[in-house]
């Protein structure tokens, strides 16, 4: 299908069919309207990115990156992203790393030849990804980071307070009389599991909570690793009186062990997790989490990215959004 087609069909100049499709003046009601339904009618459909080309040097369309597409935390925030997208008309390609460098790269590649007008993303931590981004940003590629960031890169982020929400969570285990702990931690690599597990260690020292070597697992953000995890902790002759898990899937794997060895949650052990997910509230007893706000960190990011482009107020380089602590069953009382 072509403007060629549709003039031939109806009698027309093709640069007339060309005014009518594109909004210009020069073309009367009656026929604007005319060429219109008979576009529709053949399936033509104007080359979008072309038009907004010619017009703003824009494509109006924008890059995603996320690490997981199974994760319920991203498929929240990418929901709230699209909303915000779909009332700015803007598109947007959608592109998963699964926390590989290379392929994080060749995605990022991609955008750019497809002259995205600027990209979001959670990126994947690695210093090649970190040295991808810094060039990218250095030729004025609007960027703007969510969930995670590189805190040497000064490009905008907006993030979950992780501090805040770790405090929360020891300051509860310690008033309910805990003094022993365990960690279910995430990849080395990850700056949101570094501050995450950081604070607990740091916050459980300063309130006097025993945190041992050996309570201390978890290799990656995935199930496996929290089911892994959590059955060596199980596992071993002396444990830890409550387990803080550092994310929603490992608390899923977590529980899934949980589950297989019987253990009586909280009379055997007590549970406490970052993140809010559905297996929190099902669980029986229903776990005591930090809830974090995915829908605003969504919003934020995709409301910031457009600020920039279109060179309006654009908010603070970091944004950091406040947790919930929300009390459940899964914590036993021992004062």
């Amino acid at each position: 299908m072509s403007i060629t087609k549709i003039a031939k069909d109806l009698g027309v100049h093709p640069s007339t069919v060309s005014r009518a499709l594109s909004g210009k003046p020069g073309v009367s009601e009656d026929l604007r309207n005319k060429i219109i339904q008979y576009a529709e009618k053949i399936g033509y459909y104007p080359d979008a990115r072309a038009s907004s080309l010619r017009k703003k040097g824009k494509t109006g369309t924008l890059g995603i990156i996320i690490p997981d597409i199974g994760n319920p935390f991203f498929a929240t925030v990418i929901k709230a992203i699209e909303d915000v997208l779909y009332s700015h008309n803007y598109n947007f390609f959608l592109c998963v790393s699964d926390e590989d460098p290379e392929k994080e790269i060749f995605h990022l590649k991609s955008l750019i030849s497809h002259r995205v007008d600027g990209i979001i993303a959670a990126p994947t931590l690695d210093n090649k990804t970190k040295n991808f981004y810094s060039k990218l940003y250095s030729s004025k590629k609007t960027i703007v980071f969510f969930d995670r960031f590189f805190p040497t890169l000064d490009i905008p982020s907006i993030v979950t307070n992780n501090e805040q929400g770790i405090k929360k969570l020891i300051n509860h285990i310690y008033k309910m009389g805990h003094k022993t702990l365990g960690i279910i931690s995430l990849s080395p690599e990850s700056i949101t599991g570094k501050i995450r597990l950081e604070t607990a260690l740091n916050y459980a020292k300063k309130l006097k909570i025993t945190v041992q070597p050996e309570w201390i697992q978890g290799f990656d953000s995935t199930e496996e690793s929290g089911y892994l995890s959590m059955k060596k902790i199980l596992k071993q002759k002396r444990r830890p009186s409550v387990v803080l898990i550092l994310n929603d899937l490992t608390s899923l794997g977590a529980l899934r062990a949980i589950s297989e060895l019987k253990a009586n949650v909280p009379e055997e052990i007590s549970l406490v997790a970052f993140d809010d997910t559905y297996w929190n509230q099902i669980f029986n007893p229903p776990i005591t989490c930090v809830k974090q706000d995915p829908k605003e960190m969504g919003i934020l990011a995709a409301k910031n990215l457009i600020n920039i482009l279109n060179k309006k107020n654009v908010l603070k380089k970091q944004i950091l959004l406040d947790t919930k602590l929300i009390i459940r069953q899964s914590v036993k009382k021992l004062i």
